[in-house]
């Protein structure tokens, strides 16, 4: 029986990596779940490239990802078609959409850039997942008369990892890189997500803190919508200064009570409580209205109660994409995509059928100064540079 270069015990229920190199399911599995949305990283005995789409167990793939060919997607910034969205029809047929273009972005003769602007010398490998194009500019765009791409998408097509764009302006060049949409960088990049269609409704969905989606936001008072029966906020990466009034940490989930939710109106109503008290309240009574295509929540307010029945000082969802209030009583709450739901849905399904446990640690809290605070405001991209054209 060989041995387990993780656990260093007889290999129980063996995975095999592409390099050969076996493991127990249990050990090489929480290696790469630390690791999320990809689940992957470097084989801890040569490095080869490895993740949960790869290994196998009994000769059969772990995990099938949901999507597993380019061909037919769409990879939109900002979760906004037509905002420079890359669209995948086919080999011959792959353009960038600018339907949605801001009014700023102007060619050098002041047009507006072409609805749909087909890339050229265009090439797709679907081994490596490396997707190569040029688009030209005659007039130029803010200068550009060449854009040279290179991306890489992830194995399941959530996003574009890596990559870049070689921007041309007369014999000089400049380069944008690629990054995972779901890895936290202050430095600009590009950063692109595949598109999937708006739900019908909020059920099913998670909302984050913020004016755009950061896997660092969910569980600091993320709000989970699973079922009409199943709703709860998660504290499960709050930071370690949220504390209740009796000292305690609040629970990883906490879930609401007396729920109801009207769809005529997109309105969820619920309450939760606190009976050990949490920054002086015992009850907090939620209104939320979400926006029309579920995509955020746009208004409602979060009214809480002292243990003498008395309402205190509450707080009010804005409308993401809106005026931005920098204000402690103004709350913004984004969707989480759905490519990246999706993933989290095959993982869960995954942990159950395999009887895994996610053992992992949750990703490093986000300072606020209290619970349900606005804690990620981020530049639009009308106030972009060239990189949000591209």
């Amino acid at each position: 029986m060989p041995e387990c270069p993780i656990c260093l015990g007889n290999v129980d229920d063996p995975c095999v990596a592409p390099c050969s190199h076996v493991y127990c399911c249990h050990c090489i599995v929480q290696v790469l779940l630390s690791r999320p949305p990809e689940w992957a990283g470097s084989c801890p005995l040569c490095r080869t490239h490895i993740s949960v789409y790869n290994l196998r167990n009994n000769g059969q793939l772990l995990v099938e990802p949901e999507v597993q060919n380019l061909w037919g997607c769409v990879f939109v910034q900002y979760g906004k078609l037509g905002l420079a969205s890359y669209h995948f029809n086919s080999l011959e047929d792959c353009y960038i959409s600018y339907d949605a273009a801001p009014e700023t972005w102007r060619l050098d003769d002041g047009c507006r850039p072409p609805s749909k602007k087909p890339w050229e010398e265009v090439s797709y490998d679907p081994e490596t997942r490396i997707f190569r194009g040029v688009i030209r500019w005659d007039p130029p765009f803010r200068g550009n008369s060449k854009w040279v791409y290179r991306m890489e998408f992830s194995e399941d097509f959530a996003g574009i990892t890596g990559g870049e764009v070689v921007c041309s302006v007369g014999s000089e060049a400049t380069t944008q890189s690629y990054l995972a949409p779901w890895i936290h960088d202050w430095e600009r990049h590009l950063s692109y997500l595949r598109w999937t269609p708006p739900p019908a409704t909020m059920f099913g969905s998670v909302f984050v803190q913020g004016t755009s989606y950061s896997s660092v936001l969910e569980g600091v008072a993320s709000y989970h919508f699973d079922s009409p029966e199943r709703c709860y906020i998660s504290y499960a990466n709050a930071p370690e200064s949220w504390l209740l009034d009796d000292g305690s940490k609040p629970p990883r989930q906490k879930n609401f009570e007396l729920m109801s939710y009207e769809p005529s109106s997109r309105t969820f109503k619920g309450t939760i409580r606190w009976p050990q008290g949490f920054d002086g309240a015992v009850r907090w009574v939620y209104t939320i209205v979400f926006s029309e295509d579920f995509e955020q929540i746009s208004d409602g307010k979060v009214q809480p109660y002292g243990s003498r029945g008395w309402p205190m000082a509450g707080q009010h969802f804005g409308n993401p994409s809106g005026p931005l209030q920098l204000s402690a009583s103004v709350m913004y709450y984004v969707r989480k995509p759905s490519a990246l739901a999706a993933s989290a849905r095959i993982q869960q399904r995954f942990l159950a059928s395999h009887n895994v446990e996610n053992e992992t640690n949750e990703p490093d809290a986000v300072e606020g100064s209290g619970p349900g605070n606005p804690t990620d405001i981020v530049t639009r991209p009308e106030t972009q540079g060239a990189c949000a054209m591209q």
